[in-house]
């Protein structure tokens, strides 16, 4: 991070990083809930399993939300079909429309929003002394 900059923030792509169950999990709402299911798990000697792209973001949340007992499998794309294949209890990704998470028989949870997100221009900061990223940078922003 110390080496980007945001050049611009664009206008479009607008998205959440959310955190989402299976539907079948009828009285999973919350995430009071999830810390529950996760406590149970942990008196079994098991974990919360959680998928995600965003690995870094998904660990602060949950212990932020006082889930302790949990591990976090690095999904490479396709996150949402994790539960559905057993790999993992709940999921952390983008979610735009709901559409994706709705077909692969998921829901978010009320206070499950980690961050709202969208497209953005970055640059290196070293980049930036190139006068070629300059002027192509220039052309990108009007």
């Amino acid at each position: 991070q110390k080496n980007i900059k945001i050049i611009k923030k664009l206008n479009f792509g607008k998205a959440s990083i959310m955190a989402a169950v299976p539907v079948e999990f009828i009285d999973v709402n919350s995430f009071a809930d999830i810390e529950e299911i996760s406590e149970e798990m942990r008196k079994k000697n098991q974990k919360l399993i959680c998928s995600s792209k965003y690995t870094k973001l998904a660990q602060d949340f949950f212990i932020k939300k006082n889930i302790k007992n949990f591990s976090i499998n690095v999904s490479h794309g396709a996150t949402e079909v994790e539960c559905k294949n057993n790999i993992s209890s709940l999921i952390v990704d983008v979610v735009q429309s709901g559409k994706i998470l709705r077909s692969n028989s998921l829901k978010t949870l009320t206070d499950s929003k980690i961050m709202d997100t969208s497209a953005c221009l970055f640059a290196n900061k070293n980049a930036l002394k190139n006068k070629n990223v300059l002027k192509a940078l220039n052309l990108l922003v009007k």
